[in-house]
């Protein structure tokens, strides 16, 4: 079966046509290297340090394109997944989005204004492009127990005694 004229001739044009501007002093685009994309400007001012870290070491970027001993400080991970803090405008908007990025929700610290979740490292960005996220930063846990101090009641007799 002969692929029909209308469907080549687009095909057919464009390569036509990307060269012949590159000859009019218009730039060609850029060849596509296996380099990963250099971090957005939104991406370096929402993620926390270490999450940034944890993308160049994910995409190969420096200082990971060479052996080093720089370890992204992100308490608990799982495989290419860490558990984050994203403080957000919109928790109900958020709790529905995760689980289409592949994200797990946990309880979170305060449930009115973060969202704790296992997020993809892959995905950060993506979440950072939204306008209802405020930052995103790794979840550190923490032991609270409730002691309760109460005065110890000191016996009738000790305290006569001791007159």
């Amino acid at each position: 079966m002969k692929p029909s004229l209308q469907f080549l001739l687009p095909i057919v044009w464009i390569m036509l046509v990307t060269p012949a501007a590159a000859a009019d002093g218009e730039k060609a685009p850029a060849p596509q290297t296996g380099a990963a994309p250099a971090l957005s400007a939104l991406a370096l001012q929402k993620l926390d340090p270490q999450l940034l870290l944890a993308l160049k070491k994910m995409r190969g970027q420096p200082p990971f394109d060479q052996p080093t001993k720089v370890v992204p400080d992100i308490p608990i991970t799982d495989g290419t997944r860490a558990l984050i803090d994203v403080e957000v405008t919109s928790v109900e908007a958020l709790l529905k989005h995760l689980p289409t990025i592949g994200a797990a929700v946990a309880q979170s610290p305060d449930s009115t204004r973060i969202v704790r979740a296992m997020i993809p490292l892959d995905q950060l960005e993506a979440l950072v492009a939204r306008g209802d996220v405020k930052s995103l930063v790794p979840a550190k846990l923490s032991v609270i127990r409730g002691i309760k101090l109460a005065p110890t009641p000191a016996a009738p007799e000790a305290a006569k005694a001791s007159r």
